[in-house]
């Protein structure tokens, strides 16, 4: 950490993904052992009635979604889930975070 007269600055850190607006990162075990990253959407929203019938067959949901289900919308039902996406890689993937008295703070990615 460096700090002077009106200004300090963070330790340096990682962060080599991201996501696009609407979709939120998550991290969660894989199968074999390491962690697996995506980008799962904010909201639910209507997907193919495939999506469904294959949920309600296997009980698996489908790859590129979770939380699958059928609403109620406009008076009738669609299949509705979040959509799961590849998160997107940083091109600088490390940053500090640089706090100036009065003015805020601001992260910068190298």
């Amino acid at each position: 950490m460096c700090s002077g007269v009106g200004f300090s600055t963070s330790r340096p850190g990682y962060d080599p993904y991201y996501c696009n607006d609407g979709y939120q990162l998550v991290t969660r075990p894989s199968e074999r052992g390491r962690r697996e990253v995506g980008c799962v959407s904010v909201k639910r929203g209507v997907v193919s009635s495939s999506v469904c019938r294959n949920n309600d067959r296997d009980g698996a949901g489908s790859a590129g979604y979770q939380s699958v289900g059928w609403e109620r919308i406009d008076g009738k039902f669609s299949c509705t889930a979040q959509v799961t996406r590849k998160p997107n890689i940083r091109e600088r993937p490390r940053f500090i975070d640089i706090t100036i008295e009065g003015a805020g703070r601001q992260r910068v990615w190298f």
